[in-house]
């Protein structure tokens, strides 16, 4: 798709909402329900958040910088199931007799292309013998463990009570990013992967596991955050030990506390009162690379509410900045020598009746050409050891790395 840039008489939080309101009362469904809404899919990067917060930008956008919002408005699909069923949906104006003619003769060559062809997936490679991507990260091991002294000054001030500390691995991406996408799929469980091809140069790959928001037709809405981590190795004894002890982390579980807290307190500025409640606390979670302590908290919105109310009073997600959420943010900007984009903010689709479902834009790689930026990061506490942050910053970044690999993907040095 072409990609293209448009000025906008108000933000696009105002845009997509006004769009998305006056497509609602239109909406009719016919034919078998796949479960899910056409509307707008995309992202919001983090410094949206930034804005949204009411904040100064602490870094200068360069020629090089990614939009802070990039939405598209989906009017066909093939909706593939969790049992492997598909559905080809599409949205029309009933008045138009032209644009119903035209999305049924689209989704008539679509039946029949699936019908006699079917959907064609080429095999993935382990990736066995292929080489480890080399990389380079923009803060090195030894900066990284000062900034995260630095951090721990600030909580002993009483500036913060947690700090999400994030970096940027750069290297050189040599293969296709749909291959790529598919290859971490391919590895396991990862609930909200996402594949946004922003235009010829540009496109998102996430194999995030957070969810950020999700919100149903009747307003009841769900976040997600995860906060505690430890590497995944496969072996099942080793795998068992390593959950039950992030179980029972006494760091780990006040990490994933304040941020269910923060969550609590970001629905609580939109929802009906008395309907935010934790439905669970300290879950232990496993995906392919890492096994990570999830916590789920559900509220209920008003009549008159929708999802993008409730993005504006919680983005950014309140596990990529800590606690609390403003001056946690004024504190990294001050940290992280650059701006984070996609990584940090939210991907996914709003539905023209009102429902979304966002993910955390972790696990997420920009490719730009070439060349590719993955961000990781991790909460900073009082009781952060130092050395365990960086390396789980690293152990963040296998699943992408491995599914680079699996797609013969040879990064080199600058």
């Amino acid at each position: 798709m072409a990609g293209t840039a448009t000025a906008l008489p108000t933000g696009i939080l105002d845009t997509v909402q006004r769009r998305l309101a006056a497509a609602r009362p239109e909406l009719q469904r016919h034919g078998d329900d796949p479960g899910m809404t056409l509307g707008y899919t995309g992202y919001f990067g983090y410094e949206l958040g930034i804005e949204l917060l009411g904040l100064a930008e602490p870094h200068p956008r360069t020629t090089d910088d990614w939009p802070d919002a990039w939405w598209l408005l989906v009017s066909r699909a093939v909706v593939v199931d969790s049992e492997n069923r598909c559905y080809v949906v599409g949205l029309d104006d009933p008045a138009d007799r032209a644009s119903v003619r035209a999305l049924d003769e689209w989704a008539a060559d679509v039946v029949e292309t699936l019908e006699h062809e079917g959907l064609s997936v080429s095999a993935i490679q382990d990736g066995a013998g292929a080489p480890a991507p080399a990389i380079e990260h923009r803060v090195g091991r030894d900066d990284y463990l000062r900034l995260i002294a630095d951090c721990q000054d600030a909580i002993a001030r009483g500036e913060s009570y947690e700090l999400c500390l994030t970096n940027r691995i750069r290297g050189t991406f040599g293969g296709d990013p749909l291959r790529l996408f598919r290859a971490l799929r391919s590895g396991g469980r990862v609930p909200h992967a996402a594949y946004l091809r922003i235009d010829e140069a540009r496109t998102v790959v996430s194999g995030s596991p957070e969810l950020f928001l999700r919100v149903d037709v009747d307003g009841h809405a769900v976040c997600a955050p995860i906060k505690g981590t430890r590497p995944a190795t496969g072996d099942a004894e080793r795998d068992a030990a390593s959950a039950a002890e992030l179980a029972a982390s006494r760091k780990d579980r006040a990490e994933n506390l304040m941020i269910v807290d923060l969550v609590r307190n970001d629905f609580n500025r939109v929802a009906i009162p008395g309907s935010t409640k934790v439905t669970e606390l300290y879950g232990v979670r496993r995906f392919p690379t890492v096994i990570q302590l999830v916590s789920t908290i559900e509220c209920a919105l008003p009549a008159g509410a929708d999802a993008v109310d409730l993005v504006r009073v919680a983005f950014p997600p309140g596990s990529m900045t800590g606690a609390p959420k403003e001056r946690s943010v004024e504190l990294l900007g001050r940290l992280e020598p650059e701006r984070r984009g996609v990584y940090s903010g939210s991907i996914g689709l709003l539905g023209i009746d009102g429902t979304a479902t966002l993910s955390v834009a972790i696990r997420t790689a920009q490719l730009t050409g070439d060349r590719f930026v993955l961000g990781v990061g991790g909460a900073i506490t009082q009781l952060s050891d130092p050395a365990a942050e960086w390396q789980e910053t690293v152990d963040k970044a296998q699943s992408m790395l491995h599914a680079m690999r699996a797609t013969r993907v040879e990064p080199t040095r600058d």
